[in-house]
């Protein structure tokens, strides 16, 4: 069952939309198969979540700014991959 959360899309995030817009939305994931290899998730993940690659995802759509390692692990309707999963718990957001 899908989780909607208050949001607010930032002024600029989209051509025309020159205020902050109050709504709801739904939070995103990436997935993958349970059967790729543990280490290669948790390298995905870790450079996903590292300072270079959030600023990337923050420079290629201005949405990906709001990315935040703290959120990573929140809202997740499905398990965890062990690879994400390890990652998650050694950065502290994942009990």
């Amino acid at each position: 069952m899908p989780k909607y959360l208050p949001m607010t899309i930032p002024a600029g995030t989209y051509k025309g939309i020159d205020v902050d817009i109050q709504t709801v939305g739904m939070a995103a994931l990436w997935a993958c198969r349970m059967d790729l290899p543990n280490d290669l998730v948790y390298r995905l993940v870790k450079s996903m979540y590292s300072p270079a690659g959030l600023e990337y995802l923050g420079k290629v759509h201005p949405a990906g700014k709001g990315i935040k390692l703290e959120n990573a692990a929140k809202w997740a309707p499905i398990p965890f991959h062990p690879g994400a999963e390890r990652f998650f718990r050694e950065a502290g957001v994942l009990k």
